[in-house]
């Protein structure tokens, strides 16, 4: 199409434009595939494990680790939920259960630490970090920020009512014909929606990278990135996982690792922010449209994830160190 469009007397600028566009469709449409071939089977699972009931099993196993950071043991199936579903789900179990301000307050940050987790891992473990580290590091933050809300949250937030209960409440089918006819059909609508906001994404990440967009972003935001531990490059990487998450923006994160844009030591230090804290926007508004506070679920998130890449930062320092690599560190994973 490129030769055919010089051809036909069209200038360098829209030659380029439309090589961005050409790049962007295909990206999108293979990264599409990917996470479909992901999505699918987990969700099916999932729609077997709560059809048969294992779920509630395995929640009422996990009580007593929730009832020991003072949330009680049925919030552990609100989490279960958000872990293997997404957020919706674990809203949808949450307006089951009679649960104060407080507690919604906090197992809603352990969701939003640790949700999508199936999805979210094959993610960020293709993006350049070890898939178990992941695991255990969602988990662990998930857990340490539950533990720490539950005791410092005002103690006046059990006093306060939540709007969970005003909204619709997803009804389990009895029928596993019926249950999965209703599987089949959210698919349908996933697939088509996925599909779609790839395609937009990726073709518009294309657009910005040909006009040089992405630089100017990093510049923009390069003292922020430095300040949690993150090299300017990925400055581009965390807006997009701040606003798309994880799973919608997972094409232009592998994408930028594929083609060496960014480092695998780059792209597992952002792993270790956005493991922890993402879609900022998006998944923080459902639970404020709710009444929780914005402040309590956000700002720890943050903290957290700065922790985290420090974290990770000081563990590549001292073996670089050990192994006589120090230069060669700097080098690759310095801001």
């Amino acid at each position: 199409m490129i030769a055919r469009l010089r051809r036909l007397g069209y200038n360098a600028p829209m030659m380029r434009l439309v090589r961005a566009v050409r790049t962007g469709i295909g990206a999108g449409l293979r990264t599409a595939v990917w996470l479909l071939l992901i999505m699918l089977p987990v969700s099916f699972v999932v729609l077997l494990l709560r059809w048969t009931g294992v779920l509630e099993v395995v929640s009422d196993l996990l009580s007593p680790v929730f009832r020991s950071i003072g949330l009680p043991g049925s919030s552990a199936l609100v989490f279960l939920s958000s872990l293997l579903v997404n957020l919706y789900s674990g809203i949808a179990v949450m307006s089951e259960l009679a649960l104060s301000m407080r507690e919604v307050t906090t197992i809603a940050l352990m969701c939003l630490i640790a949700h999508n987790f199936l999805v979210e891992i094959a993610v960020l473990g293709s993006t350049g970090s070890n898939p178990l580290r992941m695991v255990v590091l969602r988990l662990a933050a998930a857990l340490v920020a539950g533990l720490t809300l539950s005791l410092i949250l005002p103690a006046n937030l059990a006093t306060l009512d939540t709007a969970i209960g005003t909204r619709v409440r997803e009804v389990e089918p009895q029928n596993f014909t019926v249950a999965l006819a209703a599987w089949g059909r959210e698919s349908l609508e996933l697939i088509g929606r996925i599909s779609l906001i790839l395609l937009a994404l990726m073709t518009g990440e294309a657009l910005l990278q040909e006009l040089g967009v992405v630089r100017w972003l990093g510049r923009r935001l390069g003292p922020v990135m430095r300040v949690f531990g993150l090299p300017e490059e990925t400055a581009f990487l965390w807006v997009v996982s701040n606003t798309l998450g994880l799973a919608y923006g997972a094409g232009v994160l592998r994408r930028e690792v594929s083609t060496g844009r960014l480092s695998s030591v780059h792209g597992d230090l952002l792993n270790h922010h956005i493991a922890i804290s993402h879609s900022l926007l998006e998944d923080t508004l459902l639970f404020v449209v709710l009444g929780v506070p914005a402040l309590w679920i956000t700002v720890p998130r943050l903290l957290l994830a700065f922790l985290a890449v420090w974290a990770r930062r000081m563990e590549l320092a001292v073996r670089a160190r050990r192994t006589g690599r120090e230069d060669d560190y700097r080098s690759r994973s310095l801001p």
